[in-house]
């Protein structure tokens, strides 16, 4: 995640410099300043460089697509203090919020206090970053350049990290810092999905590990809905979300439907469950799911 001293460096690099003129620029030492450009490129944060030039090193600012429009946004907002609004916690908070959340809801989310929510979410407010309503915050839409950069930056620090720890790593979903995987790599990572069916009873077989990187412990309701997040569309996905669910019966599934944007296409599969009778076409026609069903020995 980025720092505030990453991004002072960033925004003292109208051109390039060499350590020491960073450090003198910003009155930090030389051991400071070398510390954090390779913290920032060994994170993949993606917003600093270092290029040689006649035995010198020299740093700048990425070429990267966030690395751009963090520019853009220091020329549209000069005003701002941009190392406070994109500190590791705010940034964390925003990164979530694509669509209107509870304060319970990001705190559960991101592990963090409400009350260290409540001031991230004061932060924000205060230069229109984020808007209430209805209880729910949100990240406005009017502030393209903010969204599109906490998009690009999580997508791409993200990507970068699985592929220095597994190669063949893939990414199927991710809101920020948290995002679903799969590999044929063994990881020192929380499984989920149908790589967590056989501790409900429920063996199923699959050339590769599906986990979730997230810093909060996954439950019942998260491995039900990351199965559905490994293919929306699927309805062999959405069948074994089907019977884990019957299977275990977890009374908040709807209320943590809801912090994936799942709402809608989880009630479809309880009213399936109910009714028998799908009403998406990514749910599996009654008879064929109860064969299933009663294969698995859930009904």
């Amino acid at each position: 995640m980025l720092t505030k001293t990453e991004l002072k460096i960033f925004i003292h690099l109208d051109e390039q410099k060499t350590i020491s003129q960073i450090a003198d620029g910003l009155d930090l030492s030389v051991p400071t300043i070398s510390k954090y450009v390779s913290l920032s490129i060994d994170e993949h944060n993606g917003i600093l460089q270092k290029n040689k030039m006649k035995r010198k090193v020299f740093v700048s600012r990425a070429n990267t697509t966030h690395a751009n429009l963090l520019t853009s946004i220091l020329t549209e907002f000069p005003r701002w203090d941009v190392p406070e609004l994109f500190s590791y916690s705010n940034l964390k908070v925003a990164s979530i919020m694509n669509d209107p959340k509870r304060i319970k809801d990001i705190a559960f989310i991101t592990d963090l206090s409400r009350q260290q929510v409540k001031n991230c979410l004061n932060t924000l407010s205060k230069v229109a970053i984020v808007t209430k309503k209805d209880n729910k915050y949100s990240l406005n839409p009017s502030h393209k350049l903010i969204n599109d950069f906490i998009k690009t930056y999580f997508a791409n620090r993200n990507e970068n990290r699985l592929k220095d720890k597994t190669p063949d790593g893939m990414i199927l979903w991710g809101r920020g810092f948290e995002y679903l995987f799969k590999t044929k790599k063994t990881m020192n990572e929380q499984k989920t999905a149908v790589s967590v069916f056989h501790e409900y009873d429920l063996p199923l077989m699959s050339d590769k590990t599906y986990y979730f990187h997230t810093g909060r412990n996954l439950d019942t309701e998260d491995h039900i809905l990351q199965t559905i997040l490994i293919d929306q569309e699927s309805i062999t996905y959405n069948t074994y979300a089907a019977l884990l669910y019957q299977k275990t019966k977890p009374d908040s599934l709807i209320e943590r439907a809801v912090l994936y944007g799942l709402e809608e296409h989880v009630s479809a599969m309880l009213d399936l469950l109910k009714t028998k009778t799908p009403k998406a076409d990514y749910l599996p026609p009654w008879e064929e799911y109860r064969t299933i069903a009663e294969d698995y020995g859930v009904i």
